[in-house]
Order: C-alpha cells, then structure tokens, then sequence
C-alpha cells in the first residue's frame, strides 16, 4: 500500500480537509471589515457604527447586515445579534470592544471578545468552497495594492467564545465545534493561540502569509494536551496549510506520548509516536506509528477524497481491557464517505487471548477450550459495515479458531430494526478434538441456520431450520458412544434468552440413534429416541 503513495513534501502531512480551503482568508476578512470599521467609528462617530459597518460591507457586495449596537461606555462597546448575509452564513451572539479612553485616543483597544460566532459554508463533490452570501468577500476590493504588504496582522488580542463552523459537503452536514476560549495575540513575529476546552488544551505559533488569493499558514503546536475520557496524550509538532491558490495543501508532524485509553492498550506501558499525514486537493496520504514496553501499532492511510480511501492496519502486544490480550492485527480495509461504507479488501486477521475477566464469565464447560490457548479471529475479504438513516448494518464470514481444536464459522448479516438490532447468520462448527463437561467429543460437526435480536437489554437466539449434529464419539470415564447424530429442531421458545432477571435455553430434537460401551467390561448398548426436548435455567431443575 506504501508503493502506491504520491510523492509528498519532505515533511508529511496532514489533511485539514476541503472544508477548511478558504475558512482563514474569509474570517481575516470579515475582521478586517468588521473590527476595524468598529474601531474608527469609535473614533469619529460612536453612534455611526452600525450606519458604516453597513456602508462598508454593502460596497463589498454584502447587503444583508443585522445588529444590535449596544451605547459605548468608557470601557468598551458592544455589538450583539450580528448576522451577516441574507443567508446567515455569519453569525455571533456578540461582538464586545474592550478599551480606556487614553489608548482609544492613540487608535489602539485593549481586547476584541467575539462570543459564539457561527460560519456556515459548503463543499461540492470537486472540492470547491463556497460561503455563500459572504463569496463576494473573496473576490471584493480588500486585495492589498501593486507593491503593498498584506495587512493580516490583529488590531489587539483576540478572543473567540464558543465557535462553530459547518459544511454542508456531498456525504452530509458536518460541524467542528470549539467549546471554550481561543486567544490570538497580535505582534510582529508569529500570531501566538491558546485553546481551552473540555478535553483539549493547546499553545499554537502561527505565522501568516497572502499571495494575492492565496493565502499560506505554518506553524507550531506545543503543550498540546487531549484529556477526553476515551483517551488522553500529549502531542506537539509543526504543520502548514495553503488555501486559496490552486492546489490546497497541507501538511503536519505531530509527535506523541503519554497516550492512554481504557478501550485499548499498547504493550504494557503508555504509548508514544508519530503522526505524519500530507493532503493536497483531491489526495490524502498518512501514517502513525505508536509504540509501548510490548507493543507497537500502526496505521497507513492512502487514497482520494471524497471518494475512497484505503486504511491498513497492523500491530501486535495490543490488549482490549477486560476481553483480549496479547493480540495480533493485520488488516485492510477501504473506506466509501458517500455510500458510509468500509469493506475488507484483503482477510482481516486478530489473533490473542480471552482476558481472564471474560474467561471467568463464560460457563465452566467452555473455559478449557477457550482459554488455554491463542484463539484467531478471521474476517473475509469483502465482509463490510454500512451506516445508514437507521444504523450500522454488517455482513460478511467470520472465523474462530483454536488449532487442533476447534473451528467455529458465522456467515451472514446484522441490520437495524425499530428499536432492536437483528442479524441472521448460519453457523458451521467443527472440533477434531474438543473437551466439554469432562466429556471427550471426538469429529463433532454442527451446521445451524440462527436469527437474533438485540432489544435493549434482552437478547434472544433462535433456530431458524433442522440443524444437524453428529459426533464420530463422546467419551466420558469408562463409557463411549461412537456414531452420534442428533437432528436438532426449531422450538416455539428461544434457543438462548438472555434479560436482567436471567437467562434461560431450550432446545429439542428428532429422532436419533447411537451404539456405545460402558464399564470395564466394555458392554455395548444402544441408546435411541423418537424426540427429545430439554429446558430451563441455569441453577435450575432441567425438564426434559
């Protein structure tokens, strides 16, 4: 998969993605035009401010302009409900200028506070941006001059409140969201960002240049910080980005340590390593590399967006807490974003051991066969899961396997219901050699066709038709059967239910026969039946 990637830059990239080509020239313009403008009417005029703003951006070609201009204060002034074309594509809750009268008089402010500001934008299938009403911003008059320097530098510190940008693209709507505070400081050398939120915290450098349309960004992330839940590292590194000329790109090298989270692990230690991903319009090649004490996994992505990608997956000493431990991974996978969809392209293979907390959770007669050993888990080429309006749907062949032990193959498919999950499948299970109960099966052999639902917390197993069972023999102690078959038949009650006031199974069968020898004096005797039925609960009496 590595042969096929594109040349890249000498640093790798990362993908900021279609929807982000032009987001920094239109935000650099709507502040230029909207503080700026604020700032001299401040000046001149106090309560001229909405009468220019709308002057201003009406000869940019926007008309549709609503705000709410609060009476400036010795301190500062505000605007609120500001909406920005006739389509909102830009909206805020407020637009507050800090400053003292003393600094006002020598044109300068103290703060710029934007509170919840909201960019709307859209994404075609050839990757072209369009902000709607605001495009006009884009190709209006606010290009510097023959021989003038862009003027792309912050009339004071910047902070952003709460912001949200969404792009309607091909596959759906899509919304990054910022919950906490940005500051941006102004100066000569490098725009200097803090993020804070929730669960991410970070110290940028930016530095910007414009070329007429086009518009470069190259910077640095230090003391990045994720503290999410479902995972938590540190991650620093440089990244560029190129918008508005005619091939968008972007590049990143992000080192990181300390990564942890309690749905997997690396090795036996937290993990450390590198991110690097390269995008230009239309192409997206990356690679991360983690590493442990016992550990590695790595990730390769490759391909064309919005089309398809193809992602490959490798790694060993990986651990699933409470479920899987000392496992193997390979796997290749292509991913759809229009149709939502990520097929096998080569056989998936995982190969580990049960976690003791699940081995103690299974009944006692399957520990031994199940825990003993390494287990492989395959997936055929072509198995595939969608995400459609209702839900995740599946299909595909799976395999699970101890050799020498046991095979146990799962054919079919699982898909969304009102409120449940069903799946149907046909089962296949063959053991050589299997120890169950203290009971020796030799060649047992199973096909059955099965249905399931998943409704909350009930679950409920049926047979669909005849399976049929046959054991070349069972031994147990001093007794052997050889020649086992057993005709297992659907019943009105579920093969397995399993609800918070406990589970029960049920299970019959048609006629069958079987020979056998019993005592030390091997004495051979016939066991057969017309029908057969058994039922009931765990620590329960059985009827049968």
């Amino acid at each position: 998969m590595r042969a096929g990637r594109p040349h890249a830059p000498h640093r790798p990239s990362f993908w900021l993605g279609n929807g982000m080509r032009r987001t920094g020239r239109i935000l650099i313009a709507l502040l230029a035009v909207v503080l700026v403008l604020t700032i001299a009417a401040l000046i001149v005029a106090p309560f001229a401010i909405e009468r220019m703003v709308k002057a201003e951006l009406g000869k940019r070609g926007i008309e549709a302009v609503e705000m709410e201009v609060g009476a400036p204060g010795l301190g500062g002034t505000t605007l609120r409900g500001v909406r920005l074309g006739a389509d909102g594509a830009f909206t805020a809750d407020e637009l507050a200028v800090e400053y003292s009268l003393p600094e006002l008089a020598q044109r300068r402010i103290e703060r710029i506070r934007l509170v919840r500001p909201r960019l709307r934008m859209s994404v075609d299938d050839a990757g072209d941006v369009s902000f709607g009403s605001l495009d006009p911003l884009l190709r209006g008059s606010d290009q510097p001059s023959e021989g003038q320097a862009p003027q792309l530098g912050l009339p004071a510190p910047l902070e952003i409140v709460d912001g949200a940008v969404t792009a309607s693209t091909p596959t759906g709507e899509v919304t990054a969201r910022l919950e906490g505070a940005v500051t941006i400081e102004p100066g000569a050398g490098p725009l200097k960002l803090a993020i804070q939120a929730p669960w991410l915290s970070a110290a940028l450098e930016l530095r910007l240049k414009q070329d007429g349309s086009a518009l470069s960004i190259s910077g640095r992330v230090s003391e990045g910080r994720i503290t999410h839940p479902l995972l938590s590292a540190s991650f620093a590194g440089p990244f560029t980005a190129a918008f508005g000329g005619d091939t968008p790109a972007a590049t990143a090298e992000l080192n990181w340590t300390d990564l942890r989270s309690p749905l997997f692990q690396i090795g036996t230690a937290a993990a450390s390593g590198n991110l690097s991903a390269w995008y230009e319009r239309g192409r997206v090649a990356g690679d991360l590399r983690l590493t442990a004490p016992g550990g590695r996994f790595e990730l390769s992505l490759l391909g064309e967006t919005p089309q398809r990608l193809q992602i490959a997956l490798e790694g060993d000493g990986l651990a699933v807490p409470e479920l899987m431990t000392e496992a193997q991974l390979q796997a290749s996978v292509e991913l759809d974003p229009a149709a939502r969809a990520a097929t096998l392209a080569e056989a998936a293979n995982v190969e580990g051991r049960l976690a003791p907390e699940l081995v103690g959770a299974l009944p006692a007669a399957m520990q031994p066969a199940l825990a003993e050993g390494p287990l492989f888990l395959t997936a055929d080429p072509g198995s595939q899961i969608t995400q459609g309006s209702s839900g995740l749907s599946a299909s595909g062949r799976l395999t699970l396997a101890r050799p020498e032990l046991f095979e146990l193959v799962l054919e079919g498919s699982l898909s969304p219901q009102a409120g449940a999950t069903s799946a149907s499948a046909r089962l296949r299970l063959n053991a050589p050699n299997l120890t169950l109960a203290g009971y020796s099966l030799k060649k047992l052999s199973l096909t059955a066709p099965v249905s399931a639902t998943f409704n909350g917390e009930r679950t409920e197993i049926r047979l669909t038709g005849p399976a049929p069972l046959s054991i070349g023999a069972l031994e147990s102690g001093a007794t052997r059967l050889t020649a086992l078959s057993i005709p297992l038949q659907p019943q009105e009650q579920p093969l397995f239910a399993s609800a918070p006031d406990g589970s029960a199974f049920a299970l019959g069968a048609g006629a069958a026969k079987a020979e056998g020898r019993f005592g030390q004096d091997r004495e051979p005797f016939t066991l057969a039946w017309k029908e057969a039925a058994v039922a009931g609960r765990p620590g329960a009496l059985l009827t049968a």
